[in-house]
């Protein structure tokens, strides 16, 4: 009878203990998600911020600084507890990406800037008219998203499509080669007919000799 009691008296301790260890074992996990004070990328962290049109969002050289107790702790972004949103690979300009790592959030900025674009090129011309080369440029991005001009009378570039033989908005193709790599790059231009154009005649009627007042 008393062994039996004994035995009772020691699996009733033994209970006891098994659920303090876990009373104690829950607390300690909620309190290790109230250590996190707060996140953040620092510029000599941050990941790669520059990209070409179409690059996917490179998080390899970046690295989250999570604030625990005062006590800085580094997390590479590519960590399977940390989760990115916010980029766009097919929209040009900056955007805002959002890092998130156990309920806390944190952002940086990236720009996509397009392959080629053409700058400062000749935009009106007549019925009949070359295409303009000594205005404008092209400006390209590398891989890496760093960028160079080239005028559009470099010998470099050629003019693929440009249409003056009837009016209204024409699209000009112009194509660079550095005996490597190819870059196509289209624009626009308005092409005038005769009916565009209006006359406006001087108000000034008399004039003298040696006269040039034209209004």
């Amino acid at each position: 009878m008393i062994k039996n009691k004994l035995k009772l008296y020691v699996s009733i301790a033994l209970l006891l203990v098994t659920l303090i260890v876990g009373i104690v074992g829950l607390t300690g996990c909620d309190s290790d998600k109230a250590e996190i004070e707060q996140i953040y990328i620092t510029n000599n962290h941050s990941p790669r911020l520059t990209y070409v049109e179409g690059q996917d969002l490179d998080l390899s050289s970046g690295v989250l600084t999570v604030v625990i107790d005062g006590q800085e702790t580094l997390v590479p972004l590519t960590d399977a507890a940390v989760s990115v949103s916010g980029y766009d690979k097919n929209t040009l300009g900056e955007q805002t990406v959002t890092v998130s790592y156990n309920e806390f959030t944190t952002t940086f900025t990236v720009k996509v800037v397009a392959r080629i674009v053409a700058e400062g090129f000749e935009k009106q011309y007549f019925i009949g008219d070359t295409f303009n080369a000594t205005k404008g440029k092209i400006r390209i991005a590398k891989d890496d998203a760093t960028t160079f001009t080239v005028n559009l009378n470099d010998s470099k570039v050629t003019l693929q499509a440009f249409d003056s033989t009837t009016p209204g908005t024409k699209t000009v193709t112009v194509q660079y080669s550095d005996g490597t790599n190819q870059y196509t790059c289209s624009f626009n231009v308005e092409v005038y007919g005769a009916s565009n154009v209006t006359i406006v005649y001087p108000d000034k009627k008399q004039y003298y000799s040696h006269d040039t007042d034209i209004d």
